[in-house]
């Protein structure tokens, strides 16, 4: 919303700027008062279909969300991110997107293990170091074990490389 105290002082400004922007503002209010040349704008219903969802919309919040201590709530990152050197905007602020790099490390090395191409000696050793990281991974996708090796294996027929891979199925949503 417009505070109109402040329209009317840009208005001010501007015609002390541009008198001529005084004159054609007269001509709008004469036109608005007489009821003449007004313009009817039709309501179109939008469904949720059809709107689409563009980086300019969105603004420059972080999209990491979190859940509260009890598990029930949705938490928002309040940071903003920062534009990178091609103009684009990154999907989270500079501490989220450290900790998706680590994620999708993570699932690399999941990835790995599941191919049975990962070295034996470092698997043990996060193992020992992350007991239960396996069965992280899996909880955090909401995939069964089954499903993501299945994925993980047509996907590797097909010739993605496991960064490619770890995208994928950290974007993955069940139909």
């Amino acid at each position: 919303m417009f505070d109109i105290l402040t329209v009317r002082k840009y208005d001010e400004v501007m015609s002390e700027l541009d008198p001529s922007l005084d004159e054609e503002a007269s001509l709008c209010d004469k036109e608005t008062q007489t009821g003449d040349d007004l313009d009817i704008i039709e309501e179109e219903d939008e469904s949720e279909d059809d709107l689409e969802f563009t980086e300019e919309d969105r603004g420059t919040g972080c999209l990491w969300e979190e859940l509260d201590e009890n598990g029930e709530n949705q938490i928002i990152c309040p940071n903003n991110v920062i534009p990178n050197t091609d103009g684009t905007l990154p999907d989270y602020c500079h501490k989220h997107a450290e900790e998706h790099k680590q994620w999708l490390e993570l699932l690399v090395y999941y990835i790995q293990d599941v191919l049975k191409v990962a070295d034996k000696e470092f698997i043990k050793r996060l193992s020992k170091e992350q007991y239960g990281w396996k069965g992280y991974v899996e909880e955090t996708l909401d995939l069964t074990k089954y499903k993501i090796k299945k994925i993980i294996q047509d996907e590797h027929k097909n010739g993605k490389s496991y960064q490619d891979i770890a995208i994928l199925l950290d974007n993955y949503e069940i139909n």
